[in-house]
């Protein structure tokens, strides 16, 4: 979450969300810094789907309301649709948002008026929102897990924490975790 401007200071650059164009344009900026420190690259993959409360009969409509308060907001947008749900509706917090009750019951009746009861946010944003209460909503959050794409990256990140090194008799995992 750096700038790149901050790059000069680094052991390494690890770029997260990762994708072919944005990774190349800014490799190319660091290429121009005459970079010589290894780059990495970081994606974010759905592992799953919790629903937290479930007050709907006979499951959920096919139809979700999603929200969240994320700095990239259509990144979560995008990726639910990618992962095949259907959204009937969207909102988006600015970064860090302190939900309200009053929110829930907004999210609630915007919802409704689209058709659903059912609606979707991120696990960030549900450990805010967890304990409001949701009018007969059903209510679930997307998991994400992280995946390193060079599997370079634990070697590296455990010699420079001193946990990798040979006298300690520690070994990298070069495997995902």
């Amino acid at each position: 979450r750096e700038p790149l401007s901050e790059a000069r200071r680094a052991d390494a650059v690890l770029f997260t969300h990762w994708n072919e164009a944005r990774a190349t344009a800014c490799e190319a900026w660091l290429r121009n810094l005459t970079w010589r420190k290894p780059v990495f690259h970081a994606e974010f993959r759905p592992s799953g789907v919790f629903w937290k409360t479930r007050f709907s009969e006979g499951g959920h409509s096919p139809e979700i309301f999603a929200f969240c308060a994320l700095a990239r907001s259509g990144q979560f947008f995008e990726m639910l649709q990618g992962m095949r749900f259907r959204l009937s509706g969207q909102k988006a917090f600015r970064d860090h948002h302190r939900y309200t009750q009053n929110d829930a019951d907004e999210l609630f009746e915007a919802a409704q008026a689209v058709g659903t009861r059912v609606l979707l946010t991120t696990q960030k944003d549900w450990v805010k929102v967890r304990r409001l209460l949701w009018r007969g909503c059903d209510v679930g959050y997307l998991r994400l897990g992280v995946r390193i794409v060079e599997k370079e990256f634990w070697a590296f990140a455990l010699e420079r924490l001193g946990i990798g090194a040979p006298e300690t008799g520690m070994k990298a995992e070069t495997e995902d975790p």
